[in-house]
């Protein structure tokens, strides 16, 4: 439980490279990344050994431009909300995969629920108690987006 950072970290970086092609550069500081507009974010579960979400969150603008580049799209193309959700569900997928497995490395095995999305423009994702939080925030093409997790061993 005392390396989700290290192993966020990696897998944002090793999903962002293979399925975008793209660079990211982790920001100082652990506060989601709001900048006053609409927000998309993505989610996934974990449950099992260990329990948690891990979730992607970035502004409308960001989201679509990543729809654009997963999907080998202009940017134009890539505008309706379906296809947005589906690229940030998917992405999100891939990075709580990543933690899954390597908490299954860990012996720590979990299973890893289907993607959901939120959007809005003022929203917090808070945990409850003995759970381990971690905000990690990231700069990728001029954009800031953050990635958190919430995990709870199971006892």
């Amino acid at each position: 439980m005392t390396e989700v950072e290290g192993v966020l970290c990696s897998a944002v970086e090793r999903v962002f490279a293979t399925m975008l092609g793209a660079e990211v550069k982790r920001l100082d500081g652990g506060a989601r990344v709001r900048d006053g507009g609409t927000q998309v974010a993505g989610s996934v579960s974990l449950v099992g050994q260990v329990n948690g979400l891990v979730s992607i969150a970035t502004s409308s603008e960001f989201a679509h431009q990543l729809t654009g580049q997963l999907l080998g799209l202009d940017g134009q193309d890539a505008q309706s909300e379906e296809m947005v959700n589906d690229a940030i569900g998917e992405l999100t997928n891939m990075v709580g995969g990543h933690l899954k497995s390597q908490l299954a490395d860990r012996g720590l095995a979990c299973r890893i629920s289907i993607p959901s999305i939120i959007r809005g423009s003022s929203f917090t994702v808070e945990s409850v108690t003995d759970t381990v939080q971690r905000t990690v925030c990231f700069r990728c093409q001029g954009h800031e987006f953050s990635v958190e997790v919430i995990l709870k061993q199971d006892s």
